[in-house]
């Protein structure tokens, strides 16, 4: 018996064929994304906008993956398509009996089945295959990578190892909905390399310990270098910040500044000096100039666009400095290292399946579908006919 063609049901080309299925995902997903965002409070039996995303994610993702598997079955199969799709133009009429016609295009690689419909096999077939494979591939990894995704950033001093499980202890944290810190090990940065000529723009050794603070995996990670990973985690350093507790009182004593100053990498050293910060006093605008390695704070006071104070102080060698008309002391340092605690993306992959969707969509518009429905008359025999090729076997 002759293989038939394609199922045609309608809800059979809803499933695997209709626009409509995967676009009501996307609006799904869009509207689950403004409502969280726009905050719109939303009735307590339904769900939140982030478990919604959620499960509406995986329902696209086993939409993409039915209709993969099911253009891959189909590709393998004598008739790709549906006999009932029959084109309504290019239209002709054929003096010739139907059976000639037939082997005509038997001849031009055609198959027919028992009703008169006919197919060639063309790389038409394999392009929605290529698509629908494409955006599997990178939803299912970007899927991966978003519900399990954790991008982590804290501030740590030499010493005492972190609890990375913490989340108290990180300045900012953003977490997929399936991840978890209960994993991650302790942290700890054991030494701050500030210049170096293997590390220009410094770095710091770190160390992963596990509960009973034994080392899992330590090594040097250098600012925009390789980060330390371990467990599918990367280990990132960012920067050193330098928290220096400041009191500058006046000859008269009064108070001119007493609190905390944090300085902060300059993008280009004005000589020794790396670290930058100002604040204002009581009666000067100030600017502090850090130099790590020496652990050497210069202040600059002004007033009214003039310099009026311009000094230094060496942090372990000086207990109080005169300035002009102020005096200055530091009673602490603290030196901290900015960790950046991330699961990267897979987006090198993410980026192939787009690619592979690009290609399939090229294919879809260069190889046109190749099929041919046949009906005898009396004057011989009707063709519609969609691809050309048909066409041409028949008049040619």
């Amino acid at each position: 018996m002759a293989e038939k063609s394609q199922n045609t049901s309608a809800v059979h080309k809803f499933i695997f064929t209709s626009p409509w299925l995967p676009l009501i995902f996307i609006a799904l997903f869009a509207g689950a994304l403004y409502a969280e965002f726009a905050g719109i409070p939303l009735p307590r039996f339904f769900p939140t906008p982030i478990r919604f995303i959620l499960f509406n994610n995986l329902c696209l993702l086993l939409v993409i993956a039915l209709r993969f598997v099911d253009q891959i079955v189909r590709a393998g199969k004598t008739f790709y398509y549906a006999a009932d799709g029959r084109t309504r133009g290019n239209e002709f009429v054929s003096p010739v009996p139907i059976d000639t016609v037939r082997g005509e295009l038997v001849k031009a690689g055609f198959c027919f089945d028992s009703d008169g419909y006919g197919e060639k096999q063309t790389p038409a077939r394999m392009a929605m295959t290529l698509v629908y494979g494409g955006i599997l591939l990178a939803l299912v990894v970007g899927s991966y990578d978003n519900y399990w995704h954790i991008s982590g950033v804290l501030f740590q001093g030499e010493g005492a190892p972190a609890l990375l499980s913490d989340e108290s202890l990180y300045l900012n944290i953003v977490k997929g909905p399936l991840a978890t810190l209960k994993t991650l090990p302790k942290l700890q940065v054991r030494t701050n390399i500030y210049k170096d000529p293997q590390w220009p723009n410094g770095a710091v050794e770190l160390a992963l310990l596990d509960k009973d603070n034994k080392v899992i995996v330590k090594g040097t990670v250098g600012k925009e270098g390789k980060p330390l990973v371990y467990n599918g985690i990367e280990y990132h350093f960012g920067r050193f910040l330098t928290d220096i507790p400041l009191l500058i009182v006046s000859d008269d004593q009064q108070e001119e500044f007493q609190n905390h100053v944090k300085v902060k990498p300059l993008d280009t050293p004005e000589g020794n000096f790396t670290h930058y910060a100002n604040f204002e006093g009581n009666s000067l605008l100030w600017d502090v100039l850090f130099d790590p390695t020496t652990r050497t704070i210069k202040l600059l006071g002004g007033k009214d666009g003039k310099n009026v104070v311009n000094g230094e102080y060496r942090f372990g060698r000086d207990t109080l400095v005169h300035m002009g008309r102020f005096s200055v002391s530091v009673p602490g340092l603290s030196n901290w290292a900015e960790i950046h605690v991330v699961h990267p993306r897979h987006m090198l992959i993410v980026f192939i399946g787009a690619g592979i969707t690009v290609i399939g969509i090229l294919m879809r518009i260069i190889f046109r579908p190749q099929r041919v429905w046949l009906e005898e008359t009396p004057e011989g025999c009707r063709v519609w006919a969609a691809g050309g090729e048909a066409r041409k076997a028949v008049e040619g």
